[in-house]
C-alpha cells in the first residue's frame, strides 16, 4: 500500500498521508468548512476562501469572499489565524503574509510584514530602505489595509487580539 488514500478526479480528491489521516484539522491543505457552514479553500494567497459574500463591510475589493485573492470573511479569516498557528499580537495581510504591530512612529504603531516590497521614495513622501518595517518607518500597502481593516473599520477586529 502506498499510503495514498484518494480517488483521482473526484470532487473530494485530496492526497492524505497514513500519518495525518486523523489530523485533517491541522492540514492546512484540505478543504475545510467555516463557522459559516460554507466549504472554504486555500486561494492563490494563501488564505481561506468560502466564496460566500463579505460580513465585514470592506470597502476596498469586490466584497466576496475570494475566490482566489483579495479580502476574507471573517469564519475564513479565522481559519487562516487557526491554521498558521500564529502567536498573540499577530494577523494576516491581504497578501497572505503574517503582520504585527512595531514600535511607535509618527503617533502610531504600524503593522508590517517584514518584507522588502516598497520603493525607496513612497506615495507619502517618505524616504525608506525598502522595507515594510520591522519595527518603524512607513508600511506596506497590504499591511496599510489591513490596519484600516482592524483599527478603523473594525472589519476583523473581534478576532485580532493585540499583546
Amino acid at each position: 500500500s502506498s499510503g495514498i488514500n484518494a480517488e483521482y478526479g473526484s470532487p473530494n480528491y485530496k492526497i492524505v498521508s497514513r500519518q495525518n489521516l486523523n489530523e485533517s484539522s491541522v492540514d492546512m491543505i484540505c478543504r475545510k468548512t467555516n463557522s459559516f457552514g460554507r466549504d472554504a479553500r486555500l486561494g492563490e494567497t494563501g488564505k481561506y476562501y468560502c466564496q460566500g459574500q463579505l460580513d465585514t463591510g470592506c470597502r476596498c475589493c469586490d466584497r466576496f469572499c475570494g475566490p482566489t485573492n483579495g479580502c476574507n470573511c471573517t469564519a475564513c479569516f479565522s481559519l487562516d489565524l487557526s491554521s498558521r498557528k500564529l502567536p498573540k499580537g499577530y494577523s494576516i495581510n491581504k497578501l497572505g503574509h503574517p503582520v504585527r504591530k512595531g514600535e511607535y512612529w509618527l503617533g502610531q504603531r504600524r503593522f508590517y510584514c517584514g518584507r522588502k516590497v516598497m520603493p525607496f521614495c513612497t506615495e507619502d513622501g517618505f524616504q525608506t530602505d525598502g522595507w515594510c518595517g520591522d519595527d518603524d518607518g512607513d508600511n506596506c500597502d497590504s499591511c496599510k489595509i489591513i490596519q484600516t481593516q482592524l483599527e478603523i473599520s473594525g472589519c476583523y477586529s473581534a478576532l485580532y487580539l493585540e499583546n
